[in-house]
């Protein structure tokens, strides 16, 4: 299920920068079983804070996970994530839910702060609990169903959770001929766009 995985350890200071940053009534969201958590999923606001963390090592950990071949490569791939903050006075987690869409290939969350207790999960027939220690890293393929147990006398857990979606594929069909995949979204639906490029 795992695709890699790394650690990546960050400063107190950056740890409370993000609480400080995101623990607010405007990133607060209450779910369906009255329990809380704070999420700047819906903000779609992918500030300065969180693209000097994680933009270069999220482009770097990519660099292990083989999403090329020898007839093409991706180019171009296109980042989102957030943060995800929960606490024992939330009493909720978070239910089981994937990122897939047409364009989504591949998920990650980092561990930023979090308790001896394991509360992300994987389900299939039963939920199975990847390494979560504070400072790791995983990456695992969108369709994958996952989870987030309630929290359990913890001050707060701090994740950041994102996805890597398709910019353009290139295709190689030849010495001297490539395509270029583009994947363009309407408001209903995705479309393949494809363009020659000539090898020189």
């Amino acid at each position: 299920m795992i695709l890699f995985s790394d650690k990546f350890l960050l400063p107190i200071v950056k740890i409370d920068s993000i609480r400080d940053t995101y623990k607010k009534d405007e990133y607060k969201i209450t779910m369906e079983d009255s329990g809380y958590l704070w999420s700047s999923y819906y903000t779609c606001n992918q500030d300065e804070l969180l693209k000097d963390i994680y933009e270069d090592k999220i482009l770097q950990c990519l660099k292990h996970i083989p999403v090329s071949t020898s007839r093409g490569y991706l180019q171009n791939p296109i980042l989102s994530y957030w943060v995800q903050l929960y606490d024992d006075k939330a009493a909720g987690g978070h239910p089981i839910h994937d990122h897939w869409s047409p364009d989504c290939m591949i998920s990650f969350v980092h561990f930023i702060k979090v308790p001896k207790q394991n509360c992300f999960y994987f389900k299939a027939d039963e939920k199975m609990y990847p390494k979560q220690d504070e400072g790791d890293i995983i990456f695992f393929p969108s369709w994958a169903s996952h989870g987030v147990d309630p929290v359990v006398d913890f001050d707060d857990r701090i994740v950041l959770a994102g996805n890597v979606s398709v910019g353009s594929f290139i295709s190689k069909q030849s010495n001297r001929m490539s395509y270029r995949w583009k994947l363009t979204k309407s408001e209903n639906s995705y479309l393949w766009e494809q363009s020659t490029l000539t090898n020189r």
